[in-house]
């Protein structure tokens, strides 16, 4: 069992004529975030393929200290058997090698999946789910995230896109909108954040998601942007395309919206689209 991380594209070329191989898969966002509604993340991983080792390693920036920290738990999945989480932080603070002083604070990361005994990508199917069980969610479904296995072809992708909205929205309330950016590399990445106004094409604002959030994005973490519209140069303005742009050396990253209700503050959470 390997926990350190190496180049994948090379661990996959080099186990390829083997029996057996070490496939990698990341969950986009794993999430435990007290704010105006409980966050949580539902964890799936269903397995069709040969009995396997699982290694479930959960990256986070621990509040506590701004300090990069991945907590282990090893588990097993049968042929045609399931592993499954209604809630997967709780489930690491319980099982894995979290730190204590991380286990009662609020915690943002990606889950990164180790299967072992694996040789095809496609017989392990792995589906995280956000919702918000509580006085203000009452478990709407936000988003099923799939996890995603790693290949080389998934790293070649610059820019990633999305709209969000804010305010009156049809005959169903108002609405007001997060974006969120995930940094599946190795190292440290920036990015260039652009807001416009889809109905003039103005640039309205452009941003490093460093000089927001304060530092780059470390290897694994998830870094979110609350109430987006509260910016003032988004004032008087509905609607605004989001487009992202790496500014580092090309690593696998990605990023979603949440399209939060004013009223229950159930989200919608959603991907970018990545190009």
């Amino acid at each position: 069992m390997r926990f350190a991380r190496v180049s994948i594209a090379i661990v996959l070329f080099s186990l390829a004529g083997s029996a057996f191989a070490d496939i990698f898969y990341d969950v986009p966002v794993v999430t435990q975030v007290q704010g105006a509604a409980f966050y949580r993340t539902s964890l799936a991983v269903s397995n069709v393929g040969p009995r396997t080792v699982m290694g479930l390693n959960f990256f986070y920036r621990s509040p506590v200290d701004n300090t990069m920290q991945a907590s282990h738990k090893q588990d097993t999945v049968e042929s045609l058997g399931a592993f499954a989480s209604d809630d997967i932080v709780e489930f690491m603070k319980s099982n894995s090698t979290m730190r204590a002083a991380d286990k009662t604070v609020a915690l943002f990361g990606v889950l990164e999946i180790e299967m072992v005994s694996t040789v095809e990508p496609t017989d392990v199917a792995i589906v995280a789910r956000t919702y918000s069980p509580g006085a203000g969610g009452n478990g709407t479904v936000g988003i099923a995230y799939l996890g995603r296995p790693y290949a080389v072809g998934s790293l070649a992708f610059t820019r990633m896109t999305t709209t969000v909205r804010n305010g009156a929205f049809g005959h169903d309330g108002d609405s007001r909108a997060n974006i969120g950016f995930i940094n599946y590399g190795n190292l440290p990445m920036d990015m260039k954040v652009e807001y416009v106004d889809p109905a003039t094409g103005l640039n309205l604002k452009t941003f490093t998601l460093s000089s927001a959030a304060g530092h780059a994005l470390a290897s694994r973490e998830v870094v979110q942007l609350g109430n987006i519209f509260a910016d003032p140069a988004l004032a008087g303005v509905s609607r605004i395309i989001v487009i992202v742009t790496l500014t580092t050396a090309v690593q696998s990253f990605s990023g979603y919206a949440v399209q939060l209700d004013n009223t229950t503050n159930d989200g919608s959470f959603f991907l970018f689209t990545e190009k």
